[in-house]
């Protein structure tokens, strides 16, 4: 039951926000940690926030789109950088130099290139977690990670006792849902609007469908 305090178009977005609160849940992230979190969609927004709630020192995001760094650091994120800038990814490393890297990293981009990415800048016995969902291989050479003695963990989506837990932030303003800016659209534009986000036409986390009377 969705609580009195929260709005239905706040309670909508439980999709999205609670696979980043799963993985922050499901990862070894302890209070004054280093965190990473490269790709800044819902799910890394929410990766990012939950981070910050869990005691994260400092969460680093990436993200290609300027206006999704925006939204990462209104989301609680202490920077956020280009991945595709060496002067940025620079400016990381030298952030998490005095630990040799990150404790812990969220892959929330679902390219390969992210994980790589989040394999360079997790420190030595940090914990890289998976989240990203995509069809694409890449490479784990153990040759070069295994004397780093890396975690990866994957995670995917999250559990009704969560759902709750986020309602209940919300409902309590210890969640803030007007970060994830949202589009609304009639549902016959369904696939329009699936297309414009996902080649980042739309500077919106998400697309409100609203169904037709």
């Amino acid at each position: 039951m969705i609580p009195d305090k929260v709005e239905f178009e706040q309670a909508v977005l439980f999709d999205v926000i609670g696979v980043g609160f799963h993985a922050v849940r499901r990862s070894e992230l302890k209070v004054g940690d280093n965190a990473v979190v490269t790709g800044c969609g819902s799910v890394g927004l929410s990766a990012i926030q939950a981070a910050k709630l869990a005691g994260a020192r400092n969460v680093i995001a990436f993200d290609l789109n300027e206006t999704r760094r925006e939204m990462a650091l209104q989301a609680g994120a202490d920077y956020a950088f280009d991945s595709t800038s060496e002067e940025d990814v620079a400016k990381a490393r030298e952030i998490l130099s005095h630990e040799g890297g990150a404790h812990v990293c969220f892959e929330a981009a679902g390219h390969p290139t992210s994980t790589t990415l989040c394999e360079q800048l997790c420190m030595a016995g940090g914990q890289v977690l998976i989240i990203g969902s995509d069809a694409r291989p890449y490479e784990l050479v153990s040759a070069a990670l295994g004397p780093r003695e890396l975690d990866f963990k994957l995670s995917f989506t999250y559990t009704k006792e969560e759902i709750y837990m986020l309602f209940q932030l919300i409902a309590s303003g210890k969640w803030k849902t007007d970060v994830y800016t949202i589009e609304k659209a009639p549902l016959k534009e369904a696939i329009a609007k699936m297309e414009e986000l996902s080649s980042g036409e739309l500077d919106v986390a998400r697309v409100l469908l609203m169904p037709e009377a």
